[in-house]
């Protein structure tokens, strides 16, 4: 767990790495179809694929 094992400046840097490998494209996709289901008023979940 990072936050046992880094002190704050430490743990708030490797967070900034992270960030900045996230895909925004994908991040802003994610949100557009949120905000398109709350607007619908329609929920926002993962499907379960039928086996």
């Amino acid at each position: 767990m990072l936050g046992a094992e880094l002190d704050p400046k430490e743990y708030l840097d490797r967070c900034s790495e992270v960030f900045r490998t996230l895909d925004l494209g994908q991040i802003k996709g994610l949100a557009d179809d949120m905000y398109a289901a709350w607007e619908k008023q329609k929920f926002v979940g993962h499907q379960r694929q039928r086996q």
